[in-house]
């Protein structure tokens, strides 16, 4: 995380916390870092996992735009030029499968919903298949934040975005931050053309890097599944004994995102349903 925040300030950017500097003693295993302190007094929104009504279209927008500066600074700065160290593994989900299926398979034990559980039945299928599809997407990858939400980011009353908390970034698709922040953002009752919009006002920003939309929304489905696995199920089985007030909501924007993507022309090669 503190490389994180090396790295951020060396390239100048603003939505980050002020970065005051950083102790490291390796043999020790000592890191630490000094960054501001944000007083929620002084700012418009903080720590809002819970209030996605706070979020204005201007707000969300600048959630995606503040994404794609990093995720693009990551990978032409720091890994194409191989000056980020600190990451080093490429997220590969696929590894922990019989963790991933054991939590499903919880979430699956405790739903009461029948329409919800044949979902998730259907997801322990759709894990299987993530390696394969993965090798199939021609998108490149590159850091991401991999905990993009609104309770590791603050905006400020300028409308500026502190982005804090990076001890979970890892190498994976720019697709992965922007499905996890609008699953928080978004009410329940979010339409299908709003969710489009803001995809498509995140494929805008890479147009010029060539990616076909086909690949770009078939990425979004990756990314939508891999969350739901890795993150929104883990939220709601550790919910069965201490529950997340937002963890319900997550989970299902989520796989309302996924209905909705497998709804349009842009789609998963068919994977087997049970």
């Amino acid at each position: 995380e503190g490389e994180a925040y090396c790295f951020l300030t060396k390239h100048a950017t603003t939505y980050i916390p002020q970065f005051y500097g950083e102790y490291r003693n390796e043999k020790r295993e000592i890191f630490l870092f000094v960054i501001e302190y944000l007083d929620p007094a002084q700012l418009h929104l903080f720590n809002s996992g819970n209030s996605p009504e706070q979020w204005t279209p201007v707000h969300i927008e600048e959630g995606i735009r503040t994404a794609q500066h990093f995720h693009r600074l990551f990978r032409e700065e720091g890994l194409i030029a191989d000056r980020v160290k600190f990451i080093k593994r490429e997220f590969e989900p696929w590894k922990a499968n019989p963790l991933y299926n054991k939590l499903v398979s919880l979430l699956i034990a405790e739903e009461k919903d029948p329409l919800r559980k044949v979902e998730l039945e259907n997801l322990l299928d759709a894990s299987l298949h993530l390696e394969k599809l993965n090798e199939k997407i021609a998108v490149q990858k590159t850091i991401v934040h991999n905990d993009y939400n609104p309770r590791n980011i603050a905006v400020r009353k300028n409308g500026a975005l502190a982005v804090y908390d990076w001890e979970l970034a890892v190498l994976d698709y720019p697709h992965r931050d922007i499905v996890e922040f609008l699953s928080f953002v978004f009410t329940e009752d979010y339409a299908e053309e709003e969710l489009m919009r803001y995809l498509d006002f995140h494929y805008q920003f890479n147009r010029s890097e060539n990616p076909s939309r086909s690949d770009w929304y078939l990425t979004y489905e990756y990314a939508v599944i891999e969350f739901i696995i890795t993150r929104a199920v883990f939220y709601e089985v550790a919910g069965i004994v201490v529950k997340y007030e937002f963890s319900r909501r997550i989970l299902d924007n989520a796989l309302k995102m996924l209905r909705i993507l497998r709804s349009n022309d842009q789609q998963l090669p068919q994977m087997n349903q049970r």
